[in-house]
């Protein structure tokens, strides 16, 4: 996992960290933007398995990989490889901890300035809404997420739905590959351990920390 993959996971998660409305504000008469904001506000937890695969712009198959995954509402996320290659992402609206037990290395950075400027944690703040980052339209259960700012490190975002869950995200970015990603035995709402969002690097573990 590169740190541009590790960013553009931080974003999908940053997705589910939206309060863009008061409590008991109505959205009866919702456009896109409105409606995938009171969906993804509805949830507050996912854990799962993922499936990710990464194509390069003429379709060739560059990456693919799987594991599991948890978020929480109150902004931590962990994103675990297993395959093909172990590796542990864990994180929050603020920093990002990427762990490598092949190279015996663990990562450690706070997000830049320049990184929550972009639209990727735009969504994170919450006197922000979708509608003012992104034009927001909708097929069926898919909602396409079209960056407005010119500096934006993807093209596109498609997130669908089955169930009000959201189960597969694609991302296709400046460079025209495509990152897909399928969510599986997926729980909603349920009360996730603390200890999944923490970690300890074994003893002999090369450790960077770059600010």
């Amino acid at each position: 996992m590169n740190k541009q993959f590790a960013v553009i996971i931080a974003f999908l998660f940053s997705l589910f960290f939206l309060s863009t409305t008061t409590a008991g504000e109505s959205l009866s008469n919702t456009n896109p933007a409105d409606e995938l904001a009171d969906r993804l506000r509805a949830i507050s937890s996912l854990q799962g398995k993922f499936q990710q695969t990464l194509m390069a712009d003429d379709g060739e198959l560059l990456q693919e990989s799987a594991g599991d995954f948890a978020l929480s509402k109150n902004g931590q996320y962990r994103w675990e490889t297993k395959e093909p290659f172990a590796q542990l992402l864990i994180g929050d609206k603020d920093s990002l901890l990427l762990y490598d037990p092949d190279l015996e290395q663990l990562n450690r950075r706070r997000l830049t300035d320049s990184e929550k400027q972009t639209p990727l944690f735009i969504l994170s703040s919450p006197d922000l809404s979708i509608a003012e980052a992104y034009q927001v339209s909708k097929s069926e259960d898919t909602f396409r997420l079209l960056p407005k700012s010119v500096s934006s490190n993807f093209v596109s975002m498609d997130i669908k739905f089955v169930a009000e869950v959201p189960v597969e995200i694609s991302v296709l970015d400046s460079l025209g590959q495509k990152t897909e990603i399928r969510l599986l035995d997926i729980d909603v709402n349920q009360a996730i351990d603390p200890a999944v969002f923490e970690f300890e690097a074994p003893q002999g573990t090369d450790i960077i920390d770059e600010g």
